[in-house]
């Protein structure tokens, strides 16, 4: 629906730049605790600072320890260098970042492989029914079905949403036409660049539950293959 489109668009999103960093600092934190429960120890048992009261200076060092080792402004920096990184690529190359998440990813990367027809140009993508790799478990039919269970007909903008849509629009006898209205759909993932799929879950009057995913090969047949993920959903 809209509302999830527009929930999906105003989510924030973590990328793997910042969950390191974040990692990161979680480690130095907990290297600075137990420095003051070293300091702690040592200071005020092992030489009885506490029992004679001098803990003034120990309890000054340890907060001096632990304000040094959380990191307030690392946040600001990283998006104030984001921003002028993405103000440098629309001014010298006419780019423009939509996402600052989106541009740290893209980063990371060492190859980046794209397509060279229409679909970056102008975003058409058109599936040819002739060309469908199907094993003797499902049929066009049902393909052009659970394509269309795990695509939103209201995401206009995106290209395979889109096409597969209408894909299923002017391929699809009326029979499986009914048979989507039967699926009352119940709860949906949006994509996320790190676990690589959508998911939409759906009850049926005779199947039940159904689960539906899409997106890359691997991770929709083994949600751990080449890397586990934290997503609540998983299965192999």
């Amino acid at each position: 629906s809209k509302a999830e489109i527009m929930q999906d668009k105003t989510e924030s999103k973590v990328s793997v730049f910042e969950e390191r960093i974040l990692h990161a600092v979680k480690i130095i934190c907990l290297l600075s605790l137990i420095d003051v429960l070293i300091i702690l120890l040592v200071q005020g048992i092992a030489r009885r600072q506490f029992f004679i009261g001098e803990t003034d200076i120990d309890i000054l060092t340890c907060l001096s320890i632990i304000i040094a080792a959380v990191p307030v402004a690392l946040p600001l920096v990283l998006q104030v260098t984001m921003a002028l990184g993405a103000g440098k690529m629309a001014r010298e190359f006419n780019a423009v970042v939509t996402s600052l998440p989106a541009l740290q990813d893209i980063s990371s990367m060492t190859i980046l492989c794209s397509d060279k027809t229409g679909t970056l140009t102008t975003a058409r993508i058109t599936i040819i029914a002739d060309s469908l790799w199907l094993n003797e478990s499902f049929s066009g039919d049902d393909l052009a079905l659970y394509g269309a269970l795990a695509s939103n007909r209201d995401k206009k903008e995106d290209a395979i949403d889109r096409s597969v849509i209408s894909f299923f629009d002017k391929h699809s006898p009326p029979a499986v036409v009914e048979a989507a209205k039967q699926f009352t759909k119940t709860r949906s993932v949006g994509f996320n660049p790190i676990y690589k799929r959508v998911l939409f879950e759906y009850s049926h009057p005779v199947y039940g539950k159904v689960t539906v995913a899409k997106g890359l090969p691997i991770k929709v047949i083994d949600t751990a293959d080449g890397g586990e993920d934290d997503a609540a959903d998983q299965w192999k």
